[in-house]
């Protein structure tokens, strides 16, 4: 098992991550991905996995970052190495050596979080229950980003109905809820299509918060696939028109998750934690 009490191992990971994305500030890693992570932990969690649950989250969110700047940042898109990455998963592992370093570098990399990854959680009770719907999960992920991928090659293609549809999934915060249900006991599996619902409810207020605090970054880089762009350019509308109208659907998000009542968590708490959430987006807007 990882030394979760270590910064060492997360320290390296970062290392390792900021040689090969350098755009990437270490401010992203350090606080924005565990203190989010820590802000929309399920309740229900145990002090004694809570911080399991919370490096796991942090690699998976480094998995996300990985993959993503290789669908969709200009400097670093690779295709043709995605569709090896996507080849890994929870229980999908394969050596492969690449001949340039750099892609070399990536693959590596990618294994090791996996690795990683598989290795804090497999102590968590329900992780074998559980397995093959986090797989699913990141599945869910690689479809978004190949999504952004074929937009990146072909900007056509991306219409809003599949940003909206799709793009939250980028967010990776179904799979987090997973995560955390692996290590909740007395889990009441006929609960878990409410948990999902509740999670998939909190993944779009997280994209929303994302998109709405990315947008100049990623008009900078050139990345076209951020959904504001992709509205002002289908019908047109001022950036703040469009801001607006997402609050507010953020706003219907949060109140519908309050709606639901599970036994596994506090909806209102997790709630809660999206709106923090947004907070941390808007502190962090240009170091992230």
């Amino acid at each position: 098992m990882l030394h979760i009490n270590s910064n060492l191992a997360l320290d390296s990971l970062i290392a390792d991550f900021r040689e090969i994305c350098p755009h990437r500030s270490s401010v992203l890693f350090r606080e924005f991905l565990p203190v989010g992570y820590r802000l929309t932990t399920l309740s229900s969690v145990p002090a004694e996995y809570r911080e399991i649950v919370i490096q796991a989250k942090i690699r998976l969110g480094m998995l996300i970052t990985l993959y993503d700047d290789l669908a969709d940042h200009p400097d670093y898109l690779n295709a043709a190495l995605l569709k090896k990455l996507y080849r890994l998963n929870i229980d999908e592992d394969y050596v492969l050596t690449l001949s340039l370093s750099l892609e070399n570098k990536i693959f590596q990399l990618a294994r090791r979080l996996f690795s990683e990854l598989r290795e804090l959680l497999s102590g968590l009770p329900n992780f074998d229950q559980l397995k093959a719907i986090l797989e699913f999960d990141i599945e869910q992920f690689y479809c978004c980003n190949r999504l952004s991928s074929l937009a990146t090659e072909t900007p056509g293609v991306l219409n809003l109905v599949e940003s909206q549809t799709l793009g939250p999934h980028n967010m990776g915060i179904v799979a987090a809820g997973t995560i955390d249900l692996m290590s909740v006991s007395d889990l009441n599996v006929r609960e878990i299509a409410i948990c999902r619902e509740i999670f998939i409810l909190g993944q779009r207020m997280g994209r929303i918060s994302n998109v709405v605090y990315t947008f100049e970054r990623e008009q900078l880089e050139g990345d076209q696939t951020n959904e504001i762009f992709v509205q002002q350019r289908l019908f047109g509308g001022t950036h703040q028109t469009i801001k607006d109208q997402l609050l507010q659907e953020l706003e219907d998000c949060y109140l519908g998750i309050k709606k639901f009542c599970a036994s596994a968590f506090s909806s209102a708490q997790y709630a809660q934690g999206f709106l923090d959430l947004h907070d941390l987006h808007a502190r962090l807007e240009r170091q992230i």
